[in-house]
């Protein structure tokens, strides 16, 4: 028998889905956290084995993500995380999703020197 939502039930399911990803994020970034903290052997690898099963259900190279949780390179954990936080750069394409060009650097430029003057 299926399941009929109401307009209110669907905003809702919507709205979850929509923040998958942020949500996926922040546990993503509590892990790394923990991971550099950490220095008792049977918790990192518990901690290890949660980022491994958290890596999986993003969307995200799992060659990359095996070789990270392989090499337990907390580093490369935390530089994957700061790809997903940028809009999952690095990420396994979409299906019928296109390759766009990155944004421009927003970075502060340097101010220009100021002209020299000349002597009066």
């Amino acid at each position: 028998m299926a399941q009929y939502l109401n307009p209110h039930q669907k905003g809702i399911v919507k709205r979850y889905y929509e923040g998958a990803e942020s949500r996926l994020a922040d546990t993503l970034g509590q892990l790394v956290s923990e991971l550099y903290l950490e220095r008792e052997p049977a918790k990192l690898a518990a901690l290890w084995k949660r980022a491994h099963e958290t890596l999986k259900k993003a969307p995200i190279d799992q060659l990359r993500v095996g070789r990270i949780v392989a090499e337990r390179n907390t580093e490369a954990l935390a530089k994957l995380l700061g790809d997903v936080a940028l809009g999952w750069q690095g990420a396994a394409p979409k299906p019928g999703a296109t390759a766009s060009a990155p944004a421009a650097s927003a970075a502060p430029q340097a101010p220009a020197a100021a002209p020299a003057s000349s002597p009066p």
